[in-house]
């Protein structure tokens, strides 16, 4: 309960991330914080959190770009400036 409510006070982290990245990185902190809620673990876990936000951001501009171009979703520009003349 102690650490949900640390994460949720990071909102100047977890407000920049996409839901499946916040998703991902909120499952991999939880599944690895078996510890008391302490200061000191508690830094420990927002030094963690900030050292790992940056990959995440990384991750989830390239899972848009790659989902805007989808071999689906991109459409072969045909010109029609030649049907004028």
């Amino acid at each position: 309960m102690y650490w949900h409510e640390l994460i949720n006070k990071l909102s100047a982290i977890t407000s920049k991330l996409a839901s499946s990245s916040r998703k991902a990185l909120l499952d991999k902190l939880f599944s690895r914080t078996h510890v008391d809620f302490t200061a000191e673990n508690a830094h420990a876990i927002v030094i963690w959190v900030i050292k790992n936000a940056n990959a995440y951001f990384d991750s989830q501009l390239i899972e848009l770009v790659e989902t805007m171009t989808e071999k689906a979703n991109v459409v072969n520009y045909k010109s029609n400036a030649d049907s004028f003349f």
